[in-house]
Order: C-alpha cells, then sequence, then structure tokens
C-alpha cells in the first residue's frame, strides 16, 4: 500500500447513450485491454479537464455524438485494482440528451458499434460496465470495486 499522497490512479471516463431501452456499446479491438470485449464509449481524461468535458469529448471521438457537459449526470465511479501498478479509476455518466447518429469513428480501437437491451448485455461486456449498467434505476450514485486479478479479461 502507496503511503498518503503517493497514490496515483488513471482516470477514465464514459458515457451511456440510451435508446428505446437499448445501450450504444463498442467491441474493444487492439487495445491491449480486454479486446473483444464490449465497452461503453470511453477514454482517459486529459491533464486538468473536468470530467464532464472528458466525457463529451471521448463520446464524440468515438462514436461522433455530441452531448453538451451539463447534460450528463455522473451514475456510477468504479475502483479498478485489476493490475495493481496500474489502477483505473472510471467515472460513468448517463447522457441525459444527445444528438447525431453513432458512427464507429477509432476503427484502430474498436471494431464493432451497436445498441443492445439493457437486459441482454453481450455476454463479453466489460465487468465493471456490465454492473453499473445494471444499476442505472438507482436515485444516486452507485460504486463497485475490483480487487487485484479479480477481473477475467478473455
Amino acid at each position: 500500500m502507496s503511503k498518503n499522497g503517493d497514490f496515483r490512479v488513471i482516470p477514465s471516463i464514459f458515457t451511456v447513450i440510451l435508446k428505446d431501452g437499448k445501450v450504444l456499446m463498442l467491441r474493444r479491438y487492439k487495445t491491449g485491454w480486454m479486446d473483444g470485449f464490449y465497452d461503453l464509449p470511453a477514454g482517459h481524461l486529459e491533464e486538468q479537464e473536468r470530467l464532464e468535458v472528458g466525457a463529451a469529448r471521448e463520446l464524440m471521438e468515438e462514436t461522433s455524438l455530441s452531448v453538451k457537459p451539463e447534460d450528463l449526470k455522473l451514475v456510477h465511479v468504479y475502483q479498478n485494482f485489476h493490475q495493481p501498478a496500474s489502477p483505473h479509476f472510471g467515472f460513468i455518466f448517463l447522457a441525459k440528451a444527445w444528438s447525431g447518429t453513432p458512427k464507429l469513428m477509432e476503427v484502430d480501437k474498436s471494431d464493432d458499434l451497436d445498441f443492445f437491451p439493457l437486459d441482454k448485455l453481450p455476454p463479453k461486456t466489460t465487468p465493471y460496465v456490465r454492473y453499473a449498467l445494471g444499476k442505472l434505476d438507482s436515485d444516486k450514485v452507485t460504486t463497485s470495486y475490483q480487487e487485484p486479478g479479480s477481473i477475467k479479461t478473455d
């Protein structure tokens, strides 16, 4: 365990896009992390970037969809210590309003983009996203924690 003040994490931001009871998901491809698994549009926060701004930016970069940062609602925070040397904290936002037509923009990182029923997600869905999507009806921000070595990546 690190001393207080020495702890470093990688912040990731995700956006949930819902349409007719379905959620927009990308299949990871050649990223080095859970390739072949479906995930929400996401990416890493840039230096000194607000969470909502980063989520809106990543959504546009990956899907060409537009959302205003003020139309994002934080719904889930996860702590991922699966790889203890590279911990990630994820901030998952729900888009209350969005515009555009989804298009796969980063074909070097994703090889599929589609809407899936919330009650019938692809079997290979990242576990933290599966958990968060199952808690969307909560009236508060939910959290989850992945212990070292706890995520099956194949």
